[in-house]
C-alpha cells in the first residue's frame, strides 16, 4: 500500500474545506448525486464552464422549486445523467435546504461540532437528499472533512473477497469500514483517506499485494 501510495492522486488535506467557498462545495455536494450509477456525465460536466455556471447556487437560486427542477431535469438529461429525474429533484431540494441553513461552510461547521465522525455521518444522510454511506464519506474525504473514513465501492469490495473477507455492506457497512482501517490501514501507516484513494485507483496493484 505504502508503495502504491507514491503514484495516485491524493486525498484533499485535512482542514482543507475551511479555505473553499460555499459554491466550490456545493458544486462538489452535486457532484456526490450526480455520479451514481455512472461517472461520465459528471467528468464532461466539470470540464464545461457553462455546466459550472447553470449548477451554480448563484444562478439556481434564481429560480422557484418547481422551475428549478425542471431546468435541472432538462439539464441532466442532456448529460446523459442516468435517473435524472430523482437526482434533479434532489439537487433542488439540497439547495433549498442549504438556503435554510446559511450556505455550506457554515453547514460543515457546525456538523463539525458533532461527538464522532459516525454522528456526522448520519446527520449528513439525513439532511441531503441521495446521499448514502459510501457517498457520504466519499464527499468527506474529497473535501478533506474526514481523516478516516473508507467509501465502500466494488472495488473496496474486491479486495475484501480476495483476501477472503466477507461483509454484508448493506448491514454491515460500519464494521467492515472499521475492519479495513484497523487490518488494512493502521498497519500500513495511512489514514483512511489516503487508503480509500489507493484501493479505488490501484485496485489490481492491491489485490496482488494483499494476497502475497
Amino acid at each position: 500500500l505504502k508503495k502504491n501510495n507514491e503514484s495516485i492522486s491524493p486525498p484533499a488535506s485535512f482542514g482543507s474545506w475551511e479555505r473553499e467557498d460555499d459554491e466550490s462545495l456545493w458544486f462538489q455536494v452535486v457532484g456526490s448525486v450526480v455520479v451514481i450509477g455512472r461517472s461520465k456525465p459528471w467528468e464532461v460536466i466539470c470540464d464545461s464552464k457553462n455546466g459550472r455556471t447553470f449548477l451554480s447556487m448563484k444562478n439556481l437560486g434564481r429560480f422557484s422549486a418547481t422551475q428549478r427542477e425542471k431546468k435541472l431535469e432538462q439539464f441532466f438529461r442532456d448529460y446523459g445523467v442516468r435517473y435524472h429525474i430523482n437526482k434533479a429533484r434532489a439537487v433542488s431540494k439540497n439547495l433549498e435546504f442549504l438556503k435554510t441553513v446559511g450556505g455550506m461552510k457554515k453547514y460543515l461547521a457546525e456538523l463539525n461540532t458533532l461527538q464522532n465522525d459516525e454522528e456526522k455521518i448520519s446527520r449528513f444522510k439525513k439532511d441531503f437528499q441521495q446521499i448514502g454511506n459510501k457517498t457520504a464519506r466519499d464527499f468527506f474525504i474529497e473535501i478533506g472533512f474526514m481523516l478516516d473514513a473508507i467509501a465502500l465501492d466494488s472495488r473496496v469490495q474486491k479486495i475484501l473477497k480476495a483476501i477472503g473477507i466477507n461483509f454484508d455492506i448493506a448491514s454491515e457497512y460500519a464494521e467492515a469500514e472499521k475492519w479495513i482501517l484497523e487490518n488494512i490501514c493502521k498497519p500500513a501507516g495511512l489514514s483512511g483517506g489516503a487508503c480509500d484513494r489507493i484501493m479505488y485507483q490501484k485496485n489490481d496493484e492491491v489485490i496482488k499485494s494483499l494476497k502475497e
